[in-house]
């Protein structure tokens, strides 16, 4: 698999902005790395879809994207793809984050959260959308509703809503989980990759010690189901797979992953010290 990669790489006639490039590990800023899987396109917009690989870092064994493209400006990364709302368990988690709190102060990583945060936060919460320059020690809780994975450096990104949480602030993480029932039910078929987009594929283990290096303080992870992903999914099979399409067999599905703790997201409550 490396060899036949390494052949593809030396033989792109592409224009050198439309070129590819070895990252190291997001995480741990490794360059050694093994192949574990390929991965197709997942919104390649009326073209041949490229094929993308999934390694493994040998230092620290988070798995990412890689080689990635020089720019975007070929391959744009689906920054508008629309994340899941959160379920019942996800907004029960945010309302007890901060329920001692009369007007709390909430920073979101993406402006695309706004509609359903302002459905979820008490009514004098001040809701604010993270910009260039962020208030240090301000927030009394910050989410990331599935935006690290799609970080280049995930490490920086925790290390900002360090800064900017106050002390006994709340960071709140969503992230896709990999190996799922979901994946290995539809293989090269399953949206969940997204690639190019999602860079990091965050074991629960990783994602914990990544909170953790950043020097905010683990409390709990609970896992979160997309029955979204699964009608995607389906959308791209043939035989009786197209089955999970239908709405109420999709949640079924991501419901019974759940149980079996092979569910397809987990939302990760941490807290900064003081």
């Amino acid at each position: 698999m490396i060899a036949r990669w390494s052949a593809e790489l030396e033989s792109d006639t592409s224009p050198p902005s439309r070129g590819w490039t070895d990252l190291p590990c997001p995480l741990c800023s490794g360059w050694e790395s093994d192949p574990v899987r390929e991965v197709a396109e997942t919104h390649p917009e009326g073209r041949s879809p490229r094929q993308f690989l999934i390694v493994r870092c040998r230092t620290c064994g988070h798995r990412y994207l890689n080689p990635r493209p020089l720019t975007d400006a070929w391959l744009p990364i689906s920054t508008d793809r629309r994340e899941p709302e959160p379920d019942r368990t996800a907004r029960s988690t945010i309302g007890s984050s901060i329920a001692a709190i009369a007007e709390p102060r909430v920073l979101s990583f993406d402006s695309a959260c706004g509609i359903w945060l302002r459905e979820v936060l008490p009514p004098l919460a001040k809701l604010d959308v993270r910009t260039a320059a962020v208030r240090p020690g301000h927030y009394d809780l910050a989410i990331d509703w599935y935006r690290l994975e799609r970080h280049e450096e995930p490490a920086e990104e925790l290390r900002l809503a360090y800064r900017a949480l106050a002390p006994g602030g709340a960071l709140l993480l969503a992230a896709t989980l990999p190996q799922g029932w979901g994946e290995g039910h539809f293989g090269s078929a399953w949206v969940g990759d997204d690639a190019p987009g999602r860079i990091s594929h965050f074991a629960a283990s990783h994602l914990a010690m990544a909170v953790q290096a950043a020097g905010l303080r683990f409390e709990r992870a609970t896992v979160l189901g997309q029955p979204a992903l699964w009608q995607a999914s389906a959308e791209r099979c043939l035989g009786w797979k197209r089955l999970w399409r239908y709405c109420w067999l999709a949640a079924m599905a991501s419901w019974l992953a759940r149980q079996f703790h092979s569910a397809e997201g987990m939302l990760l409550l941490a807290r900064k010290p003081g």
